[in-house]
């Protein structure tokens, strides 16, 4: 069995880190707050991810950064969109900068349309790179990809420093249940994204809205999950929460509700022996 280190990350805050223009806080979440959460909620994995960009930061910003995660002994994952191989090239080095131990990258596309051959052809290339940095890649899983096809990409890249970054919920929006993407990503699995949905009919019956609610109380058996992915998973592996928050009245109050969803999706994952 591998083993689970719990982990939170930029989207576990999705309004509270001001992704929204129109929805936004009146003070935003900055990174070195996402990272005092951690430490406050006494968890490992900070992931942070390309709604909060990194590179954004000036050099310094990144030093901080990273002298704050040593001191409480945290460790950094990051993230970005693989538009490019430049854009590769700009993670890399600042993962190297955060001393990260995984980059998760959402694969290539050309406007709206999805090129995973540009995404393997990107990744074939860095190679030599990752093994000498010791940085593992994550590709994640969302609606505009099969999860067979990614699957069948990390089969084909067939190395130890590029895995999946197994997304519980991202493949509904392709009508995907848990089942298929775990068929095809757990055995690549280098990270979980857990969150948990429900569905209910509109009040007009008029068709369903999926929404998101706190770790355990949704549609997933989130046992079940995490006890596939850790007997198949290719190594031990982080498990970092993450929030479909739904909107209430203002930016400030919804934010406050995702923390207090990642405290109460902590507690249950603690409370199963996660």
């Amino acid at each position: 069995m591998k083993k689970i280190r719990l982990g939170i990350g930029t989207y576990s805050f999705p309004i509270g880190s001001g992704k929204l223009p129109d929805f936004r806080p009146k003070r935003c979440l900055s990174h070195l707050d996402i990272l005092r959460h951690a430490v406050e909620q006494n968890v490992p994995v900070v992931q942070l991810a390309d709604n909060m960009p990194l590179e954004a930061l000036s050099s310094d910003q990144l030093d901080e950064i990273a002298e704050y995660a040593t001191a409480h002994g945290l460790t950094i994952e990051t993230g970005c969109r693989l538009q490019e191989s430049s854009t590769l090239e700009t993670y890399l080095e600042i993962s190297r900068r955060l001393h990260a131990t995984m980059l998760r990258c959402l694969p290539a596309c050309e406007g709206d349309t999805p090129n995973l051959d540009k995404t393997e052809h990107i990744l074939k290339g860095v190679l030599p790179r990752l093994a000498a940095q010791q940085l593992v890649i994550g590709i994640e899983n969302y609606e505009r990809y099969a999860s067979q096809a990614i699957g069948d990409m990390l089969t084909r890249l067939d190395s130890p420093w590029i895995g999946a970054v197994l997304d519980t919920t991202n493949s509904l929006g392709r009508f995907e249940r848990i089942d298929e993407t775990m068929h095809h990503l757990a055995r690549h699995t280098v990270c979980l994204h857990l969150k948990d949905y429900t569905i209910e009919r509109k009040p007009s019956m008029s068709g369903f809205v999926i929404s998101g609610t706190p770790l355990g109380t949704g549609m997933h058996d989130i046992p079940r999950i995490l006890q596939k992915v850790r007997s198949e998973a290719k190594s031990d592996f982080s498990c970092i929460i993450e929030n479909w928050i739904v909107a209430q009245s203002t930016a400030e109050e919804t934010a406050r509700l995702e923390r207090e969803w990642t405290k109460q999706s902590l507690a249950y994952l603690r409370g199963i022996g996660t």
